[in-house]
């Protein structure tokens, strides 16, 4: 063999190295929870809460879907820190709003600040009436990808794909890759 037709061998060699190692890291489970994350669009959730018949409700209602959707345009450009302040703010006048948490649990989570979203979502998943608690579920099985507690995230991902919540498919194919 000329030294040529060995470098050229290298050269193959590193280059398949190279590309099995990237479509590993693409396919891995904490690579998958990672794009899962940053990738959530929180308008989502945007007016999925319950409405009153009553007159002051309503008002009351849709004033805080439309602060929360100014919220989401300052998401959206970029300033999550701006959005999770503001939430705080909406959160003062209802400390019981399961949509508020979450949405902040979410910029926690993308914050990686995981104390903190560990206790907003697990209020919120831990309040089984609320219709956030499936994707309360959801986020808090991608935390504990991040942790790498596979004996949490697993019943987590089953019960989200049994209840056929929003994150199903997503779960399913996580649950297929553990």
């Amino acid at each position: 063999m000329t030294k040529t037709t060995l470098i050229i061998i290298s050269i193959f060699i590193i280059l398949l190295m190279g590309s099995s190692y990237a479509y590993w890291n693409a396919s891995s489970i904490s690579n998958k929870a990672y794009h899962y994350i940053h990738q959530v669009d929180l308008s989502l959730y945007t007016h999925r809460g319950v409405v009153s018949t009553l007159e002051k409700e309503v008002e009351e209602q849709r004033s805080v879907n439309e602060q929360i959707a100014a919220i989401d345009q300052i998401f959206a450009a970029g300033d999550e820190l701006s959005a999770l302040a503001e939430y705080q703010e909406l959160l003062k006048q209802d400390p019981s709003n399961m949509e508020l948490l979450l949405r902040m649990g979410i910029i926690y989570l993308q914050k990686e600040e995981y104390s903190l979203a560990q206790e907003h979502l697990s209020t919120v998943y831990g309040f089984k009436a609320s219709i956030f608690s499936m994707d309360a579920a959801w986020f808090l099985a991608l935390l504990n990808v991040k942790y790498e507690q596979w004996d949490n995230v697993k019943p987590l991902l089953q019960e989200i794909v049994d209840s056929r919540g929003n994150y199903h498919l997503q779960a399913k194919e996580l649950l297929n890759c553990l």
